[in-house]
Order: structure tokens, then sequence, then C-alpha cells
């Protein structure tokens, strides 16, 4: 069995966390973060068949 080294696990997790970083940003460049009206009725989404009636339903 190979024992990997604590400072070798501290890069890798350093590293790891860059790349993680760079893909956020990448992905939520082309979003509108600004505050303001909320858009969500305009998004179109997938909703299990049945789901809306339950929630509208709840107590």
């Amino acid at each position: 069995m190979t024992m990997i080294c604590l400072p070798t696990i501290k890069k890798r997790h350093n590293l790891l966390i860059k790349m993680l970083a760079e893909v956020r940003r990448i992905i939520t460049e082309k979003f509108d973060d600004e505050l303001g009206e909320d858009d969500m009725e305009k998004i179109k989404y997938w909703e299990k068949p049945g789901c809306r009636a339950l929630i509208n339903n709840m107590p």
C-alpha cells in the first residue's frame, strides 16, 4: 500500500479548488446577477406530472 504525504494531498486539494473556481467562473459569467424583478415565471422547466397538484393542495 502506497502512502501519499500530506503536502502532496494539500497541493492536489488546492489545485482542485482552483479548477472548480474556474469552472464556476466560466459557467456564471453569462448570467445576470443584478438585483431586480424575478424572471422565474418565464423559465420553462420540467415537473413531474401531478407534482404541482400536490404542492397546491398542501395546508
